[in-house]
């Protein structure tokens, strides 16, 4: 079994855990169907890391979709929100009597970006999903299933658990006498960025509020299922946004010979400095937040 190298060489490494995701569709193939052999095989990996004294650290949703939740309208179905929360629970119910820390989503901005991509691209949409749906629609759903989810584990859980959801944030860095700390801050918590946007997101969460374009599709009795305490969310962090290189747009940051990684993103030695500052100042302006 190909899990069994990869967590040996990850004990060899030293690493303390690792986070995995599970596949919906393997687990729920169908309507109230849950899969034995699909469980079986997350087991196995649990006890796995277990043995080698890693943490398991479990993401339910990485952005896959079973194809009957699809059909039923995906992230824009009327029963999302249910339909997630029982996949949730059943996680949990099989899981957290190993596994301490649960995370909904991971980044959330590229799978509603791929969902509104894959309907825009269909010829023919199932009748249950509306016409011309928008980025406002899915962010509700998903928001509302994020929501859902949390009730349902916390009710399901074995022991004690942690749960989160991790954001892909799209950070700017300061840059001397162009751009200072403060309007970096801004234009990373800004809408600038839209739904790929951190506060986008966790503003309904930990806020109870919603930014100007998803008023007309989030309302505040939306908020109330929504705004469920969380113990943590975790931040992806890729690169500085301005030190990116653009297709036909010159960019006097993105300067030859600057360290890149494998897939072409900048690499700036003070990322993680900006970011964890950025976000500790987010919490600690957001007063009410559900943290």
């Amino acid at each position: 079994m190909f899990y069994k190298e990869d967590i040996q060489t990850m004990a060899d490494l030293g690493l303390n855990s690792f986070r995995f995701s599970i596949s919906w569709p393997r687990v729920i193939p169908a309507e109230g169907t849950v899969n034995p052999l699909g469980i079986d095989f997350y087991n196995r990996v649990i006890d796995e890391c277990l043995k080698h004294g890693i943490e398991p650290i479990i993401t339910i949703c990485h952005g896959d979709m079973p194809l009957w939740i699809f059909e039923k309208g995906g992230w824009v179905s009327e029963n999302i929100a249910s339909d997630f929360a029982f996949f949730a629970k059943v996680c949990v119910e099989n899981f957290s009597d190993r596994v301490r820390y649960f995370i909904t989503m991971n980044e959330p901005q590229n799978f509603a970006g791929d969902f509104l991509g894959i309907l825009k691209d269909q010829k023919e949409l199932p009748a249950s999903v509306p016409q011309d749906v928008t980025m406002g629609q899915i962010t509700r759903g998903i928001l509302l299933a994020h929501g859902a989810a949390v009730d349902s584990m916390r009710a399901a859980a074995r022991q004690e658990i942690q749960i989160g959801m991790d954001i892909m944030g799209v950070f700017v860095e300061p840059v001397p006498g162009a751009v200072d700390e403060e309007t970096a801050y801004q234009m990373t918590w800004s809408t600038l960025a839209g739904s790929y946007g951190m506060a986008w997101w966790l503003d309904p969460i930990l806020e109870g509020t919603v930014c100007e374009e998803l008023k007309p599709y989030i309302t505040e009795e939306d908020l109330g299922r929504i705004g469920r305490k969380m113990d943590f969310f975790g931040v992806n962090a890729y690169s500085m946004a301005n030190y990116m290189a653009r297709p036909g747009r010159k960019n006097p940051l993105a300067y030859p010979g600057m360290d890149k990684s494998l897939v072409g993103m900048p690499v700036r030695d003070k990322v993680l400095y900006y970011v964890v500052g950025s976000v500790e100042i987010y919490c600690c302006v957001s007063n009410d937040c559900l943290l």
